[in-house]
């Protein structure tokens, strides 16, 4: 006899390798669901992030021009991920989300004003965060190839 049991769980819309939740198991809980927030919402949250710690860490003046950059390119490369690379069967993991966009920017942060004082390195540490959190997760070759296309277009939209 189980008595003064609570249970919690979350999960993700059904899509790729996850499938629907029968109607039986989902009658004797509560459903909450929050929605992905808006593209200004993320973009106000991380701009916020990486400028306190640009500014705070006393990096370079051109290294602090490009936060809004960074997070623009950092945004659109995972919405690209995030639309083009879904899950299938033999790719389940394919499953990105904004603790996938987080770690990038978590990266980014661990970076050193030593290191990094000019536009170049910035744009080279982007690239490898980016390539870090996304690229090092893909399995074949052709979603490998997608992907340095994505980060070729975005430094070229967005780094000029």
């Amino acid at each position: 006899r189980v008595e003064d049991v609570t249970l919690v769980a979350a999960c993700a819309p059904p899509s790729g390798a996850r499938t629907e939740l029968s109607q039986r198991l989902l009658k004797h809980f509560s459903i909450f669901t929050l929605p992905q927030p808006s593209t200004d919402s993320l973009q106000h949250i991380f701009q916020v992030q990486v400028g306190c710690h640009l500014e705070s860490r006393n990096f370079l003046p051109v290294v602090r021009k490009c936060r809004e950059l960074l997070v623009t390119a950092a945004i659109a490369i995972y919405y690209k991920m995030c639309r083009q690379m879904l899950p299938t069967p033999v790719k389940p993991h394919y499953t990105f989300n904004m603790r996938d966009l987080a770690k990038v920017f978590q990266g980014l942060l661990q970076a050193h004003e030593s290191d990094i004082v000019s536009r170049e390195k910035t744009i080279i540490l982007f690239a490898h965060e980016v390539t870090r959190v996304f690229h090092d997760r893909l399995s074949d070759k052709k979603d490998r190839q997608m992907f340095y296309t994505f980060l070729s277009d975005d430094l070229h939209n967005y780094f000029k």
